[in-house]
């Protein structure tokens, strides 16, 4: 087999590290994502358990697979139809190829894909191709991923290739179904990871010249046609070196992808004879993240030699990485399993093991190469474990989510499968564990495939889909297989949703439940129960804005410029409103929103009559409500009979205004200025029409004596036309004056006005008498005011 550190031959120390050299392809499957339509749980074995291998599958849980050479697989993923691909290499003189393999669900070739189930691809007579990793995409097609010569240079390249579902190369991927890229001066790829974007992600190293010792984790990653993506990296690659003292080789071993677009790499760095697992993160463009560890990168070392081999992301964020660590250099020192985990900011996890680290048993020689995390957190590792006849056989742990083994799986927490070395791992959505590892014989190897028994997921149902209005409680219904599992819902915004937009769930941890929205759209719901998950969707409709016209209120009496205020409530407290005004008069405007408290104002000078008023609310997802009141404006009116001003004041008498109605009389008053008999004032404002009737009379006026008036009166009114006042002088010391203006002097004592109008500023006087004397006495008989 090759180890990626032949690009270099630097040495015979790399030789100790060949088992995890031989797994460096595994993809670790995290299955706490599981969906409803997989989750059957598989039928029941009698007398097995967890651990145990799977006799429903090939021959007692086990298939070997020969491509008529020396054959070892590296990588294995299933698909979501239960059928199960295992790629590798195949070293059948003259070429090596990429080797890969589908099987049915029941262990057997599958028939529908390439020959028999098989197919073998090579790069163009190099010599030299061998897969590493294998992803499925959504669609079906299966993207492999590893390394293949260049001749005559002899210089590797990361080297994929992308099948369609019976197993063909895809001819619209790269040249033919095949990409190579060369990082550096020759590179090895290792690893692989398919973005959500179906953008493909590979890891591996890379030297700078043909033999140099030099090694650098190298990245690329290709869009969806097979070329490189030039938004990342420099032109679609990169290299990282460590900070020393790691500066001498650096080999990525294994890839993961976070939810929020950030790249897990975790493999092999080192100087010399020392050598540390590292773990890089990188931003989604592929620079280094510099909130991970020192500068995006962190290193573990619990011996003098160390690796990871494959890495796993939980769903709370932390991550595993599994590999192996030598603790010194002596001959009798041997292998043993690594486990560290690492918090979100690449700090090892002190809740897990011995301050983040668990170390396999130190007398056998054995390392780590494949990794999965079952529904319910805890951790399956695959590897090599020797037996004690110091035989190497393909091996499983089961670790619980602090690091402690789990007993309840196989014998103590360890299930030995039988011959085979540096075995892949996946899960079954079903719990069934799936291990591809190579069975040697003399002059030959073969693909091994080992189904062991798991710990069947539950099975879970959301229910819906739902539907309901926003700021309406809508009724969740789910169910869970197992009464004793715990579970928890979770409500995402789709579609068509505000931003800002929340949804509560009354009780989350409650299978039957309501959650209320502050936004239309469409909602993710998701129903999780031990890492479990079944998503449905929940459709909210928009609910339109009730409005009321809180003042002026109904049927009121309202007067030129007015405010208007409505106040407005809306389920979907997300959503932003406007306001309009119509007026009734043919005039309309918009209206001035305050969110936090729900009102609209508006201000509009009204015309004197009958108002039919309406305030629209209208929130942005088109929601619309409104209110209307009647109101009849009316110009103010008041009226006087008498007021004195000067050396000797009389106030009005009897004085009026309206609205409300008014109406007062005097039968006499007698002033040292002014005696006069028969006083009257009367204001009415129509409450169907808005006309404004303002009036004052007097019968007799005496003033100063020598001043003899009889019979006058004067009457404003106020309609939708505007305002108009007239009024009438009987006579003046017996001269007859009538409705119109004029004026008589009295020689000596004053000067007489009669039938006066004054306007302005929108109002309007009327007074029948006004006189003005020597002395500065200003006196007003019969007066009538608008506005």
């Amino acid at each position: 087999m090759r180890s990626p550190w032949s690009i270099n031959d630097f040495g015979d120390v790399m030789n100790w590290i060949r088992r995890i050299a031989l797994g460096l392809g595994v993809i670790a499957i995290a299955v706490g994502g599981m969906s409803h339509a997989s989750n059957a749980a598989p039928p029941a074995v009698a007398g097995l358990h967890a651990g145990d291998l799977d006799p429903t599958f090939g021959t007692g849980g086990r298939v070997t697979t020969d491509f008529g050479a020396l054959d070892a697989p590296t990588a294995t993923a299933i698909q979501p139809d239960g059928k199960i691909v295992v790629v590798g290499d195949t070293d059948n003189p003259p070429d090596d190829s990429f080797a890969v393999a589908r099987y049915n669900a029941d262990g057997s070739l599958d028939s529908s894909f390439g020959s028999g189930g098989k197919v073998t691809t090579d790069f163009g007579g190099t010599g030299f191709a061998f897969a590493s990793a294998v992803g499925i995409q959504p669609d079906g097609r299966i993207v492999v991923a590893g390394s293949s010569r260049i001749a005559p240079s002899g210089a590797m390249s990361f080297a994929l290739a992308r099948y369609d579902t019976d197993g063909s190369l895809d001819a619209s991927f790269g040249a033919g179904g095949k990409a190579t890229t060369v990082v550096g001066a020759t590179s090895f790829a290792n690893a692989m990871a398919i973005q959500p974007d179906g953008k493909i992600v590979v890891a591996g190293s890379s030297s700078p010249a043909i033999g140099s010792i030099q090694v650098s984790f190298a990245l690329a990653r290709y869009d969806t046609d097979g070329s490189l993506d030039a938004s990342f990296g420099a032109d679609g690659t990169l290299t990282t070196t460590f900070l020393p003292p790691f500066t001498g080789q650096a080999s990525a071993h294994a890839i993961a992808l976070q939810p929020d677009g950030k790249i897990i790499a975790a493999g092999e760095v080192g100087a010399g004879e020392g050598h540390s697992a590292g773990v890089v993160r990188y931003t989604s463009n592929g620079s280094l993240d510099a909130s991970f560890g020192t500068g995006g990168t962190t290193t573990t070392s619990v011996g003098v030699l160390n690796g990871a081999a494959a890495v796993a992301l939980q769903p709370d964020g932390k991550i595993i990485i599994v590999g192996f660590t030598l603790k010194n250099l002596d001959r009798d020192s041997l292998d043993q399993w690594l486990l560290v985990r690492y918090d979100t900011d690449g700090s090892p996890d002190s809740s897990f093991g011995s301050g983040g680290t668990v170390i396999g048993p130190a007398n056998l020689d054995e390392a780590t190469s494949g990794i999965a995390i079952q529904h319910d957190g805890k951790i399956v590792v695959a590897g090599n474990i020797t037996t004690a006849s110091l035989a190497t056989d393909i091996g499983l742990r089961r670790y619980n989510t602090d690091g402690s083994l789990d007993t309840s799986f196989g014998t103590g927490g360890t299930v030995v499968g039988g011959a085979g070395f540096d075995p892949a791992v996946a899960l079954q959505a079903d719990g069934r564990i799936v291990v591809a590892g190579e069975v040697l014989s003399v002059g030959n190897g073969d693909f091994t495939l080992i189904r062991f028994l798991g710990d069947a997921p539950p099975t879970v149902s959301a229910g819906g889909p739902y539907s309901g209005a926003e700021g309406a409680a809508v009724a969740l219904s789910g169910a869970v297989s197992d009464p004793g599992a715990t579970h928890s819902w979770t409500v995402v915004a789709q579609s068509g949703v505000d931003a800002g937009a929340a949804c509560t769930v009354a009780d989350p941890a409650a299978l039957s439940t309501t959650v209320t929205c502050t936004d239309d759209g469409v909602y993710a719901v998701t129903l999780t129960a031990t890492g479990v998950s079944d998503p449905t969707t929940l459709t909210v409709d928009n609910a339109a804005p009730t409005v009321t016209i809180t003042s002026p209120a109904d049927g009121a009496l309202i007067s030129g410029s007015t405010p208007i205020t409505a106040q407005f409530t809306d389920p979907g407290s997300n959503d932003a409103h406007t306001c309009t005004g119509d007026f009734g008069d043919g005039a309309s405007s918009t209206g001035t929103v305050a969110e936090s408290a729900g009102t609209c104002t508006l201000t509009h000078a009204f015309t004197t009559g009958p108002h039919d008023v309406a305030v629209t609310v209208r929130d942005d997802d088109g929601g619309v409500g409104s209110a209307a009141v009647h109101l009849v404006s009316a110009v103010p009116g008041a009226a006087f009979g008498l007021r004195a001003t000067g050396p000797v004041a009389v106030p009005a008498t009897p004085q009026v205004s309206c609205p409300p109605d008014q109406a007062k009389t005097t039968a006499a008053l007698h002033t040292p200025v002014v005696s006069i008999t028969g006083l009257s004032a009367s204001c009415h404002v129509d409450p169907g029409t808005g006309v404004t009737t303002a009036s004052a009379t007097a019968g007799t006026i005496a003033v100063l004596g020598v001043i003899h008036i009889a019979g006058i009166d004067s009457t404003c009114t106020s309609t939708s036309s505007g305002l108009t006042g007239s009024s009438h002088v009987g006579t003046i010391n017996g001269r007859p004056i009538g409705t119109g203006p004029g004026s008589i002097g009295i020689p000596g004592v004053a000067q007489v006005f009669f039938n006066q109008t004054v306007t302005g500023n929108g109002q309007l006087t009327q007074n029948a008498i006004r006189i003005h004397t020597l002395l500065g006495e200003d006196i007003i008989l019969a007066s009538c005011h608008l506005g």
